[in-house]
């Protein structure tokens, strides 16, 4: 589980909570499997699972290139990736809007190497989420894109002031953020298991669930 990818998930006072923990107790309140939180920043924790010192890995996005390792269930969640900027003129309508711009990326986010290929050397990555709204801050980058949750959270957290968010990026095949959690290969099975769970969760809890961190108003 990710520490600084709030609302989904995040350390304070030492435990890691968000959206994605909700969902995650929930499938072991049904499955009576348990699971062991293990947080850290997405390149260590992608590494760690990599390397199958983990077993599970939350909020990964499904890509042909992590198949090879990865068995990946249903989305959980669903989120825009949006450009926050301090030009409060700038728009982004397509992805060659960014053209000229420094652009600050959390590395290894599912569509860094996409963007890599398109902007070059635009494309400045950081590895927490916090970084990216201080280079932003401190007109370091022109642009930051990250989930439109995610990133409102490091505006409050930061107290920045001015921040605008410019529009949706939408790459080819790449509209955004399908959240999954990913298995090692040998845990077919469980995978089966926690898709049945997540097919179980009723749709007045995933209300519930969202509500609690999006900042949603029950209707």
């Amino acid at each position: 589980l990710m520490r600084d990818y709030a609302p989904f998930s995040f350390s304070e006072a030492g435990k890691v909570q968000g959206l994605s923990v909700d969902i995650l107790y929930r499938l072991q309140d049904i499955t009576d499997v348990e699971f062991v939180p293990v947080s850290g920043q997405w390149t260590n924790l992608f590494q760690l699972f990599k390397q199958g010192d983990i077993d599970i890995i939350a909020n990964i996005s499904d890509l042909p290139e992590r198949r090879a390792f990865t068995l990946f269930t249903q989305a959980y969640h669903r989120i825009p990736n949006v450009a926050f900027t301090h030009d409060a003129n700038f728009r982004l309508n397509k992805p060659s809007d960014l053209s000229g711009l420094r652009i600050a990326v959390g590395k290894g986010v599912f569509y860094e190497k996409t963007l890599k290929k398109l902007f070059g050397d635009q494309i400045i990555s950081f590895t927490d989420q916090a970084s990216l709204f201080k280079a932003l801050a401190h007109n370091q980058v022109d642009v930051v894109l990250a989930a439109l949750p995610n990133g409102n959270h490091w505006v409050r957290e930061l107290g920045l002031t001015d921040i605008w968010v410019a529009g949706e990026l939408e790459l080819p095949g790449l509209i955004g953020e399908d959240l999954r959690l990913g298995l090692q290969p040998e845990l077919a099975p469980l995978r089966d298991i926690l898709n049945q769970a997540l097919q179980s969760i009723s749709m007045t809890e995933k209300r519930l669930i969202e509500n609690r961190w999006l900042g949603a108003k029950a209707s």
